[in-house]
């Protein structure tokens, strides 16, 4: 007030017409101490009301962390060479090193304060806060998600390469049937060959529901049920050529210890409805040759009937996933316990550890997931969908061994076909079609608590629930979360 300080207005005139940049104000008076300019849309320019001695005031600008002068204010030579501490977290610190600065004259004001009391300042106010630029903080950019980084890689998934070889292994097991043209035989492979995905994907389903003495197989019961009310390939009239087929097939020498008596395998599957095809089409004189007969099979009773049984598109189009693959890294420890405690109860001597299918239904039970909603039944089949595709199912037991990655898909099947609500709701609250339309993976994760129900006291104790990143939503991985190496221990 002594001094008769007086108020002026400081802009920055190359200002954006939005406020995208923080600019600083560096005042002689001020000792150099930069503040906040604020950003006029009405002026579309920033600027600054601050008082300032009489007399002639030295200035210069910092804008995102780089000193200038412009060319709109007076310019005067004596420059200024230091380092200036800002309240920007993005440039907390500027170097600065300027030959010549802007300056402004100001008039001194006799009377701040007039005789009525009044004051004749009229922007500027006593001890403002310090300014500060509002920066959205910057987010780092995530690493997409990428599936050779995923705890599926190792998965060795039913390309059409490993199909080709299922089928050349069936076919040097199977007994032909008798052609008077030879080329036919050909034909039909050809034609057999072609579409044995479905011939295979329709097996495994049915085999674990018709598993006989603890193998996956496909029981007389099964069977019928399949061709007359599945694939509506013989009437009730004619269920006895069938079953003499069956007999048939069955009444040859076992060449296998996983080949049972009275249960049709992989190879024996396919043989029999080539046979029964050629029975209703070809000896009937409905066509004229034996691969006209594996056609009408395929065409009018396979492929509008078994089209769904493909465990292979469940993993390309909901399984394989980022989410999923989350909360497989981040809950791996309780995965993996679950997979250890509950499975092995079946290995003999050096054996590596496996889940075998008792043991699956086994733990859901305990687990209070067995249900009229989810019977064993379904249950079974989500661990035969789990299991990686072996060439030889004749003479290696592999594919009744689950191995870790084949536990955690067959978890996930189970909880996409029981759909369960989250633990802290209200269960009634949901309606099925609710229920149902959640992610595959909020499915799975509904899960976890089940889980963690049947872990052992001392895991229990120890297990840190993970949290979510408030940004992405994700699980947090914390260290421990499972590596190549060991992802291929387990597969």
């Amino acid at each position: 007030i002594c001094g008769g300080w007086n108020e002026t207005l400081l802009e920055q005139p190359s200002g954006n017409t939005a406020k995208t940049e923080a600019v600083n104000l560096c005042v002689e008076c001020a000792k150099d101490k930069p503040d906040i300019m604020y950003y006029s849309k009405s002026r579309r320019r920033y600027q600054q009301w601050r008082m300032c001695p009489p007399g002639k005031s030295k200035f210069f600008f910092i804008v995102e962390g780089k000193a200038q002068i412009l060319k709109e204010y007076p310019i005067c030579a004596g420059g200024f060479r230091g380092i200036v501490e800002t309240d920007d977290e993005l440039y907390p610190t500027v170097h600065v090193s300027l030959s010549s600065l802007n300056y402004f004259q100001i008039k001194a004001n006799p009377s701040i304060v007039k005789d009525s009391y009044d004051v004749s300042i009229q922007n500027c106010v006593p001890r403002p806060a310090p300014g500060y630029f509002p920066r959205e903080k910057a987010k780092k950019k995530r690493k997409p998600w990428v599936f050779p980084e995923s705890v599926f890689y190792p998965y060795t998934p039913d390309s059409d390469s490993l199909m080709a070889k299922c089928f050349e292994e069936d076919w040097k097991h199977m007994c032909k049937p008798k052609m008077k043209d030879e080329s036919q035989i050909d034909i039909c492979k050809a034609l057999l060959k072609a579409n044995y995905r479905m011939f295979r994907e329709s097996y495994k389903y049915y085999a674990a529901l018709g598993r006989t003495e603890n193998l996956f197989a496909i029981n007389t019961l099964i069977f019928t049920d399949f061709i007359a009310h599945k694939i509506c390939l013989l009437d009730g009239d004619k269920l006895t050529d069938m079953d003499i087929t069956f007999r048939t097939i069955k009444g040859k020498p076992k060449i296998a210890k996983l080949q049972p008596k009275t249960a049709l395998v992989r190879f024996e599957f396919t043989e029999i409805l080539w046979r029964i095809a050629i029975k209703k089409y070809f000896d009937t004189k409905e066509v004229k040759t034996e691969s006209e007969a594996v056609n009408m099979l395929i065409e009018k009773h396979i492929k509008p009937n078994c089209s769904q049984f493909n465990s292979q598109a469940f993993r390309d189009s909901r399984y394989w996933c980022e989410e999923c693959d989350n909360i497989f890294k981040s809950h791996w420890a309780l995965f993996e316990h679950i997979y250890n405690v509950k499975g092995g109860s079946y290995c003999t001597g050096n054996e590596k550890h496996y889940v075998a299918f008792k043991e699956f239904l086994d733990l859901l039970t305990e687990a209070g997931l067995i249900s009229d909603v989810f019977p064993e039944r379904d249950a079974i089949t989500c661990y035969a969908q789990a299991m990686i595709t072996q060439v030889d199912e004749l003479f290696n037991d592999r594919h009744m061994k689950m191995q870790m990655l084949e536990f955690i898909e067959a978890l996930t099947r189970s909880a996409d076909m029981l759909s369960l609500p989250p633990l802290d709701s209200n269960p009634e609250e949901w309606t099925l079609d609710q229920r149902q339309s959640q992610t595959l993976a909020e499915k799975l994760y509904n899960m976890i608590p089940y889980l963690l129900s049947i872990a052992k006291k001392e895991f229990k104790e120890h297990f840190k629930k993970p949290e979510r990143d408030k940004n992405t939503g994700l699980f947090m991985v914390p260290q421990g979360s499972p590596t190549k190496t060991q992802q291929n221990d387990h597969n």
